[in-house]
């Protein structure tokens, strides 16, 4: 009887910890994609469009056509008090080879304000252990809900995610499988 309770204890304990450490691994990504969006929501707000600079990659800056203006237009596009946000997705790509390691979140949210709705996508490096420059923001894109011509789909932008800050580009919605394939 005793070894049954142990086992069984056992196997609890252990079906628990799997549970936890997964639901970790879950929080860590949700944390790392709400504070850039938070940070993101705390620029536009405090209308500080040079803290782009520290949130971006080095070399995001150095690829991206007209990256100051782009945040000050970013920063006058971005209207009324934050009320609110929604993560609509993320994708978190891992990559390891050898001793080489990247990590990179893709994310996806809305955010409510007092003066309307903002989609915003990002790809944010969080690691790459053979060029550091690259770690940090990489990509930004922000439109309004109501210029989205797509506001069912999680916004995207432009999914080739080029270095930069980038205002109403319309965003891809996924492939819908129809069932209607050519021959």
């Amino acid at each position: 009887m005793r070894k049954i309770l142990l086992v069984t204890l056992a196997l609890v304990f252990f079906l628990n910890s799997c549970s936890f450490i997964g639901g970790n691994m879950q929080n860590r990504d949700e944390r790392i994609s709400n504070n850039l969006t938070e940070k993101i929501i705390e620029i536009c707000e405090n209308r500080n469009w040079t803290l782009f600079n520290d949130l971006f990659a080095k070399n995001a800056i150095k690829e991206s056509e007209n990256f100051l203006k782009n945040a000050q237009n970013l920063v006058s596009y971005y209207k009324g008090e934050f009320v609110s946000y929604e993560n609509r997705g993320n994708e978190i790509e891992k990559t390891r080879i050898d001793s080489y390691e990247n990590e990179i979140f893709y994310t996806s949210y809305d955010v409510v304000t007092t003066e309307g709705v903002f989609r915003i996508a990002t790809k944010y490096i969080t690691m790459d252990t053979r060029e550091s420059d690259n770690v940090g923001l990489w990509s930004l894109f922000i439109i309004s809900m109501e210029k989205d011509g797509h506001p069912d789909y999680a916004y995207r932008g432009d999914t080739g995610y080029p270095a930069g800050i980038y205002i109403d580009i319309q965003g891809t919605p996924p492939q819908e499988e129809t069932g209607d394939e050519e021959t």
